[in-house]
């Protein structure tokens, strides 16, 4: 089991989770606002520098190991603009996934 974590552009983010649902490797996500900051280059050629907080949307989903390529597939094809700051996706390990309802344990509760 796999969290994806996708950092994308706020004008994005219907596109991004439309093609979530449509995604039978995805049962649920879970969306926040958030800002943050990233490092530029202000030219060619020259240092990087940091620049001041931008708005991002996070969305994170939970997905068995044999959805995640396609999954993150999906994402980046959707938050793509090919422009700088489209964002960043991260795929971490689950150790553990339990439903609080039933107590279950496992990916089937994903």
């Amino acid at each position: 089991m796999k969290l994806i974590i996708a950092y994308v552009q706020p004008f994005l983010l219907d596109k991004v989770i439309d093609t979530l649902q449509a995604n039978v490797g995805v049962s649920g996500a879970t969306v926040a606002h958030a800002r943050g900051f990233g490092r530029a280059r202000k030219s060619v050629g020259q240092e990087e520098e940091i620049y001041g907080t931008s708005a991002r949307a996070r969305i994170e989903v939970a997905a068995n190991d044999e959805s995640v390529n396609e999954i993150v597939a999906n994402i980046l094809d959707a938050a793509h603009t090919g422009k700088r700051g489209n964002g960043k996706v991260l795929v971490i390990p689950i150790e553990r996934a339990i439903r609080i309802q039933t107590r279950e344990e496992g990916p089937g509760v994903l």
